[in-house]
């Protein structure tokens, strides 16, 4: 957000300067956008963490639509010999996709807080391997983004170990584990769900034939509350106020 408004300024006031032109913004003639209401350092990184998963939420929908149901002889083939009608298999391997969505909105938010971390020099005492070091000083990756590749976010409990350790007081489970449309399983349990069976699948092959396209449109909706339960909750941790996000 304030970088994207940073940039239309520097833009105009190149075109200003260069072409000796002139531009009207929702501000008025020759008014730039206000600079004092940009977010920035941890606020505004753990905002585009939400953000940028938007696009790939789109397209996990997109090719959801996009898939047939499945034919009475796929149903027959499964009630007869146990094989996976194509919806199942579908369902169960989009939803390894979902949990890359679930982990990689974790470890961005992580990153972004431990970039202003006050116990930072304490969590990054550690020793990066030579293939880290090679990134960081080419410019390829920060520390901070080799350090948290290292940590798992794969398990909701290693998940919430990660950011209390950023910050003693900061419990992201408390947000997820308040009642959900009066359901007796709530978030917290429903994202430890979704992530251990994307290890079943992956570990030992292991599909589950009762999951279909139905249940993985059921687990988005659900993820998609829990991540932005999440950011309202580091929201009001951190006294920052809440943007609008676009999942």
């Amino acid at each position: 957000m304030g970088y994207d408004l940073q940039k239309m300024n520097e833009t105009l006031r190149s075109l200003k300067l260069y072409c000796d032109a002139s531009f009207e913004s929702d501000y008025g003639k020759n008014r730039y956008f206000p600079e004092n209401n940009f977010i920035k350092y941890a606020e505004s990184g753990c905002y585009f963490a939400v953000e940028r998963l938007f696009n790939n939420f789109s397209i996990l929908s997109m090719a959801l639509s996009r898939y047939p149901d499945d034919i009475e002889g796929d149903k027959a083939m499964y009630e007869m010999y146990g094989l996976p009608t194509p919806s199942t298999f579908n369902a169960n391997v989009y939803s390894t996709y979902l949990c890359s969505l679930i982990e990689e909105y974790f470890r961005s938010t992580y990153i972004a807080l431990l970039k202003f971390s006050s116990r930072k020099d304490k969590i990054l005492n550690v020793k990066f391997s030579p293939y880290d070091l090679i990134d960081i000083s080419n410019g390829k990756k920060t520390v901070e983004e080799v350090f948290a590749s290292t940590l798992s976010f794969q398990n909701i409990k290693k998940i919430c170990a990660n950011f209390r350790n950023l910050d003693n007081g900061l419990d992201i489970g408390i947000a997820l584990k308040r009642p959900y449309h009066k359901r007796k399983k709530n978030l917290y349990e429903q994202v430890n769900e979704i992530l251990e069976r994307r290890h079943g699948l992956i570990h030992h092959l292991e599909l589950d034939g009762d999951y279909s396209t139905e249940n993985l449109q059921k687990d988005i909706e659900d993820i998609t509350a829990a991540i932005k339960r999440v950011y309202k909750y580091l929201c009001e941790y951190y006294n920052w106020e809440v943007q609008e996000i676009s999942i």
